[in-house]
């Protein structure tokens, strides 16, 4: 974010066009897709490990554990040791 003023970011951020995961700023539609898989993934499985995640995602280690963590802190998923659960505020929706 080095060149973008903060005014900008800010912007962004208070009117929800991107989501701040950590220190990347992610747009909302490949958040709510990410949210739609795993809502789907756990109709059908009880936990989710990072390998798991990591698979069906297809993403690396380097991105899937910042998203982990934010689906924590967001109540989408509960950390349980080394896998996560479905949180209370796991839906369909962002």
């Amino acid at each position: 974010f080095v060149d973008v003023p903060k005014e900008i970011i800010g912007y962004l951020l208070d009117n929800a066009l991107v989501v701040r995961v950590q220190s990347q700023l992610i747009h909302p539609l490949p958040l709510q897709s990410l949210i739609q898989q795993l809502f789907e993934y756990f109709q059908e499985n009880q936990e989710l490990n990072t390998t798991e995640f990591k698979t069906l995602t297809q993403l690396s280690r380097k991105f899937s554990i910042p998203l982990l963590e934010w689906l924590d802190e967001n109540q989408k998923t509960l950390r349980r040791g080394d896998s996560r659960l479905a949180g209370p505020y796991l839906s369909q929706e962002l």
